[in-house]
């Protein structure tokens, strides 16, 4: 599976339909359908930005943690990574 260059953005999408997943005070687990994306996985906190999206010709994954600066550290990372490949 190849990696799409990753994103970061303060805001979320507007969740359509929860899939197959679990939605719960604002944390939401597992796959849903979003206005602008389509159908992907989502593992957020909402209303703590920022968002991590990864995605790759198939699918996207959007991430985040309640700690933004732990959020910040997994997108440089990733970044890193996705771009020695």
């Amino acid at each position: 599976m190849r990696l799409l260059p990753v994103r970061w953005r303060n805001t979320s999408s507007s969740v359509l339909r929860r899939t197959n997943g679990f939605s719960f005070r604002g944390t939401l687990r597992g796959r849903f359908r979003l206005a602008e994306m389509g159908d992907g996985q989502l593992f957020l906190e909402l209303g703590t930005p920022p968002y991590v999206i990864v995605r790759t010709k198939t699918d996207y994954m959007i991430v985040n943690f309640k700690d933004s600066t732990r959020t910040r550290q997994l997108y440089a990372d990733l970044a890193a990574r996705v771009a020695r490949f």
